[in-house]
């Protein structure tokens, strides 16, 4: 029936008998796609059984506020013809004086609402072009009845220009999709982004972030959750002085760099700065 087990949180048996020699997940959610896309379900909560042989369990949805999305560059923007123009015109437009560093983090930053506003213009309309294509096709396919084998080749030149649209769009829309669910072994040409679109809420669902056990608790709240991860990442990555420390200041050479990059698949997830390394 295409149903999906939402991941589960808190816990992995809902059943157990008296003395824990058995468990089991017998009690569970299971949900179509738009039932998960429309109420934004994130996942299933396991309480704690206490008395009963069974533990409660909820439907967990995430439509708190965690700000604005993130920017995060598409490698499909190089096959556009338009796009190495477009950065060139761009980077040599901004405007930003110091070290070499300073202006190149300075300048990816100023680009990434450039680029934004131009993924919108271009790519936004990938959609209605697939639709639009679609219908020009089916009116052309209907017009071809009336001509009893003998369409004009104006006619038929229309059809085509149609059909190529039409492949064009659908291309890139499964390029998105692709890469956004990080399916990359797949081979250049599969068009199934029916399977995309799954592979992509799935990973979604596994990495979404709905709460956090600390030494107050559970933390739900987003601001708690944010503040949290914040400081621990922080005091994670302190500086304590030490050889490693001193390791990582040590001078390094253009070819240590350019070993680092060039050994690195371009198409997996972008940095910080959301960039990709490609």
């Amino acid at each position: 029936m295409e149903l999906v087990d939402p991941p589960t949180i808190g816990g992995k048996f809902t059943w157990s008998n008296k003395c824990g020699s058995a468990m089991s997940r017998l009690d569970r959610f299971l949900l179509s796609s738009s039932f998960i896309d429309d109420w934004k379900i994130e996942g299933q909560t396991i309480g704690d059984r206490y008395v009963s042989d069974h533990a409660p369990i909820w439907i967990r949805d995430n439509k708190r506020n965690w700000g604005p999305k993130p920017f995060r560059f598409n490698n499909l923007w190089f096959s556009h013809k338009d796009f190495f123009s477009f950065m060139e015109k761009e980077w040599n437009s901004l405007e930003v004086k110091g070290r070499g560093d300073f202006c190149l983090v300075e300048k990816l930053k100023a680009l990434k609402s450039k680029i934004s506003l131009w993924n919108k213009e271009v790519f936004g309309w990938i959609d209605i072009n697939i639709e639009e294509a679609e219908k020009e096709m089916h009116f052309l396919d209907n017009k071809f009845v009336h001509f009893a084998g003998n369409v004009p080749e104006e006619e038929v030149a229309k059809r085509s220009k149609a059909a190529i649209v039409f492949w064009d769009n659908l291309y890139k829309k499964e390029g998105f999709l692709r890469l956004k669910s990080r399916q990359l072994w797949l081979a250049e040409g599969d068009c199934n982004t029916r399977y995309f679109h799954n592979s992509l809420k799935e990973r979604r669902r596994r990495n979404s972030l709905c709460s956090l056990l600390s030494s107050r608790g559970v933390l739900e709240d987003v601001n708690e959750v944010k503040d949290f991860t914040f400081k621990h990442f922080k005091s994670f990555f302190e500086d304590e002085g030490g050889g490693e420390g001193m390791n990582l200041e040590r001078p390094f050479t253009e070819l240590e760099i350019k070993e680092a990059i060039w050994s690195c698949d371009g198409n997996k997830s972008p940095g910080p700065d959301g960039y990709s390394l490609e």
